[in-house]
This record gives C-alpha cells, sequence and structure tokens, in this order.
C-alpha cells in the first residue's frame, strides 16, 4: 500500500507521519491511496475511500445495476432497454467483472429462470383476461415475453455477479 499527497502537478510522493486535521480527521491535503498492479493495464493508484462502499441497498445497487463492492460504479455503459455494453471494470474501485473466460455461464442458469417464471406469469395472465385455451395463452405470454428478453438478460448478468461476490468475494 502507498500512501502519497498530490502537490499540484507533481506525482504522488510518499507521506512520512500522518498528522491530524483540527477535527481530528485526515487532513484536506491527505489523499490515500493504493497502487493496484494488472498485467494488461499496468501500475494504476486507487483511491482508498473508493473502497468503502456507498449508503445504498442491495436491491437498489441491482436495479441500478451498480458495483457490487463499492455500489457506485455502473456495470453498464447505457441503460438496459439500449442493449447495453458492460464495462470491464469498475470506474471506483477496479473491480473486474467478467473474471475469466466463460463466467456468465453461470447467468445463463439465472436468466433461464427468470425467463421461465416471467413467461408463466405473461401466459397466466393472458388466460385468465382472456379466457383462451391454455396452448394459446402460452403462446401469447411467449410473444409478450420477447420484449422483455434483453432486460431479463442483463438483469440475470447482475444478479450473477451479486451473488459471487456475496459467495467469492474478489480481493483485488
Amino acid at each position: 500500500m502507498f500512501l502519497g499527497r498530490r502537490t499540484g502537478s507533481t506525482p504522488l510522493t510518499p507521506l512520512g507521519p500522518l498528522r491530524a486535521g483540527l477535527d481530528g480527521g485526515c487532513p484536506t491535503w491527505f489523499t490515500p491511496i493504493l497502487e493496484v498492479s494488472n498485467p494488461s493495464f499496468g501500475r494504476r493508484l486507487v483511491r482508498l475511500w473508493s473502497m468503502e462502499r456507498a449508503e445504498v441497498s442491495a436491491m437498489q445497487g441491482i436495479l441500478e445495476a451498480l458495483c457490487p463492492r463499492c455500489r457506485r460504479g455502473k456495470i453498464f455503459r447505457r441503460s438496459m432497454w439500449l442493449l447495453p455494453g458492460m464495462y470491464e471494470r469498475c470506474a471506483f474501485c477496479n473491480l473486474k467483472f467478467e473474471r475469466e473466460d466463460g463466467y456468465f455461464l453461470g447467468a445463463m442458469y439465472i436468466g433461464y429462470g427468470l425467463a421461465i417464471g416471467a413467461t408463466a406469469v405473461l401466459a397466466a395472465l393472458v388466460w385468465v383476461a382472456l379466457k383462451w385455451p391454455l396452448v394459446k395463452s402460452v403462446v401469447a405470454g411467449i410473444v409478450l415475453f420477447l420484449p422483455l428478453a434483453p432486460a431479463l438478460t442483463v438483469m440475470a448478468r447482475v444478479l450473477w455477479i451479486y451473488m459471487d461476490q456475496a459467495i467469492d468475494p474478489d480481493q483485488t
């Protein structure tokens, strides 16, 4: 871990003993940082305050597709209605969202469960509201589900990332 301070345009310099500010906390000029090494990105400095989790509940973080570690950074580039692309890493805490090739295979299982549930609910609503035969209601439920498929795919990935971080947190 490297602690340093920024002085104008000069690079970060190591700090000596820490001096408390007037309120007993860290002085305003003090910026705690962590040096992160990554083979593909080289060395990167990350602020330690970014490692703290934002005051956002897990449910709100999932619905807004926020990083599961810090709940500040976005996982996707655009809204989930426009077929978004994923960021490789969180902009705040540097969490890598896709740990390895084939990482989102588990998200496919979650997506399958969400799709079956959504299709069943839509088919039941059609069956109750229109009194159609069961087979016709199921086909209508599948057709009504198709516009929801991209949103459920995004939600499945977010749920998979949150579940993976809860079970096996990434410490890098």
